[in-house]
């Protein structure tokens, strides 16, 4: 049928415990040339962190403090590169951060 297309749906991504969330960049996943449709991010932590799209090169995010939920859309954006992570100064003591992507196949 025209007009229909399948999705890649994957929210078994990393998880990053406050525990491991430093003040340098650690790497949180990779994307090798996926086509991501939607990027998805699930935030407990209780401190705000900074996300980087290029290993730490690039502040690209602030995530405030319990963010809970954070769908962006980035249409048909092939993309390869490293999502990585730090705390801004104050390290988390409780929570999470999930990521997880939705994608055209």
């Amino acid at each position: 049928m025209a007009g229909i297309t399948t999705a890649d749906v994957s929210f078994t991504g990393p998880t990053i415990a406050a525990a491991s969330v430093t003040g340098t960049y650690a790497a949180l996943n990779t994307f090798n040339g996926k086509s991501v449709q939607v990027l998805v991010l699930i935030n407990t932590l209780n401190q705000e962190v900074t996300l980087s799209l290029d290993e730490g090169v690039t502040n690209w995010m602030v995530l405030p403090v319990v963010s809970t939920f954070l769908s962006i859309t980035l249409p048909h954006m092939q993309w390869s590169g490293v999502v990585s992570i730090k705390h801004n100064g104050v390290a988390a003591t409780t929570g999470r951060l999930s990521i997880g992507f939705i994608g055209a196949v």
